[in-house]
């Protein structure tokens, strides 16, 4: 409740003049514990080459922080000081972003549906079809969407979802249909992908999330249930006569320390937008020399929301373009550089393929079938470049029936039954106000990578990081699996109580602004 209402997520989460709201089940703790687990990987991999000791100190708001930050810098660079998200300070019953079907609730990215006519046929309105000025996706979400959205109000209701979801994914429209706990549990795609896993409670069996991404050859794998209070203590004090592990050091200067655990490491990004952006944005942070590959063709999305110079760093006496002007863009790339290159072209590709060994990790979020139609294999990378770290993160992952499906946050955050967990209590649940799923997948993302460079290290492998960000989200909407699985009840959002404490909510003050208590 408080990282939420320190962080912002509470205030843009809320219906306008209706109370903050926080995030559900947990939030800040899962990514609390995955940033401190990107940091201690860190700290892991740099204890070979010092031998000095390592502190890693974890702030969850801080952590928090970087979940819902672009949305600030992107008001910092408009000059209009305050942000709501892209989907918060809506007024309740206003559409959007879930709307109403004949059988439940979807979610639609309009601003970037490809194939535009089609998917306005599919959900009959034909009268917006043919409007030129919203066929291209380059611009579109800085226009007037109101009447595609007023038409999606109209028309769904009278359809059912999953048909609408297939059709409309198959013609590469940002689409999802909220899921709750209980289809979870059954979901084809998570089926397909073995993602969950079967564990105890007590002696009984129950079903709870398993990884964040499928890794190879080095695979998670669930070793044992959580243990019971107190039940190893004996083995552990048997443990303890085992002998301290080596740490092998290296001569090494102060200067080269404060540079970064990762200095040294070179990634490769195709990354657009967020996810994969903020993933390796952390990598760079770390100390990683990131490079990113741009196209001019077509400029990451998050580079063309507007086609204009934000206001609150526009300046008369200076060249600008928008493409490099823009908030959100700009707050998940530091520390970057970037080349542009044509991947249609054949010497593009063939420059590309010369870049490749002068890299350890190759990061990207594309549809599964793109980097293979290029030729990529781990093997093959493996022989340009012995234990390369190949790093994906897709909506659905690299196999499975949706597979080819596209997805961003706003989709895969019902798809993944975190919008049926959040909302106030007596609701049927909400997006979230900032499109969570980005980076939460983009904080696995870096830790994975991490993780799988100190496997390089010790084995010379190779490894593949397959990251779906319906199973990242899945992940840390983990207790409410594991949950389902003991009582058989769906769970639902609660609102800004707490199971077990009270006083625990969001309080006004006599200056008008909230307070919250816990």
């Amino acid at each position: 409740l408080t990282t939420s209402a320190r962080t912002g997520w509470a205030n843009i989460n809320g219906y306008r003049d209706e109370p903050p709201l926080q995030m559900p089940r947990n939030q800040a703790g899962y990514i609390g514990g995955v940033a401190a687990f990107l940091a201690a990987a860190s700290a892991l991999r740099r204890r070979t080459m010092f031998d000095q000791p390592e502190t890693v100190s974890v702030s969850e708001v801080e952590a928090f922080a970087l979940t819902v930050h672009p949305w600030a810098i992107a008001a910092i660079y408009e000059d209009i000081g305050w942000s709501y998200g892209p989907a918060g300070g809506r007024q309740r019953g206003e559409p959007g972003p879930l709307y109403d079907a004949a059988d439940g609730r979807m979610n639609f990215g309009f601003g970037d549906f490809h194939n535009w006519r089609e998917a306005m046929r599919v959900l009959r309105l034909p009268e917006l079809a043919e409007r030129e000025d919203l066929l291209s996706d380059i611009g579109r979400h800085s226009r007037d969407l109101s009447a595609v959205v007023a038409g999606a109000a109209r028309t769904l209701p009278e359809l059912e979802r999953w048909p609408v979801f297939h059709a409309l994914a198959q013609l590469r429209c940002n689409v999802g249909v909220v899921q709750d706990i209980g289809d979870i549990v059954r979901d084809p795609q998570l089926g397909a992908r073995s993602f969950l896993v079967e564990t105890e409670i007590e002696g009984s069996k129950v079903r709870a999330a398993g990884p964040p991404a499928r890794l190879s050859p080095g695979a998670w794998r669930l070793a044992r249930s959580a243990p019971q209070l107190d039940e190893h203590n004996s083995t552990l004090v048997q443990d303890w006569s085992h002998p301290r592990l080596p740490v092998t050091t290296a001569a090494s200067s102060l200067s080269t320390a404060s540079e970064g655990p990762l200095k040294g490491v070179r990634v490769l990004s195709l990354c657009q937008a967020w996810s994969g952006t903020f993933g390796t944005e952390l990598l760079a942070l770390l100390g990683a020399d990131v490079v990113q590959i741009g196209s001019l063709h077509r400029p990451d999305v998050w580079r063309r929301v507007r086609d204009r110079v934000p206001r609150g760093v526009f300046d008369e006496s200076k060249v600008q373009h928008p493409l490099n002007t823009q908030g959100l863009y700009n707050s998940v790339n530091l520390n970057k550089r970037e080349i542009c290159l044509d991947l249609r072209d054949p010497r593009g590709m063939e420059i590309f393929w010369e870049l490749l060994p002068r890299f350890d990790v190759l990061a990207e979020n594309f549809r599964p079938t793109v980097m293979p139609s290029w030729g990529i294999t781990l093997d093959r990378l493996h022989e340009e470049r012995p234990g390369m770290i190949w790093a994906s993160i897709s909506a659905y992952g690299s196999d499975g029936p949706y597979r080819e499906y596209p997805g961003n946050g706003a989709t895969t955050e019902p798809m993944a039954g975190l919008s049926s967990l959040h909302g106030y209590e007596g609701d049927p649940g909400m997006n979230t106000g900032g499109l969570y799923p980005d980076p939460v997948a983009g904080y696995f993302l870096a830790g994975l990578v991490v993780a799988a460079l100190n496997h390089r290290d010790l084995t010379g492998l190779p490894q593949r990081i397959d990251l779906s960000m319906m199973e990242a989200v899945a992940v840390v909407c983990g207790d409410a699996i594991v949950e389902y699985g003991a009582t058989g009840r769906v769970p639902g959002p609660t609102g800004n109580h707490h199971p077990a404490f009270a006083p625990h909510n969001m309080y006004q003050a006599a200056n008008g602004a909230d307070c919250d208590r816990c």
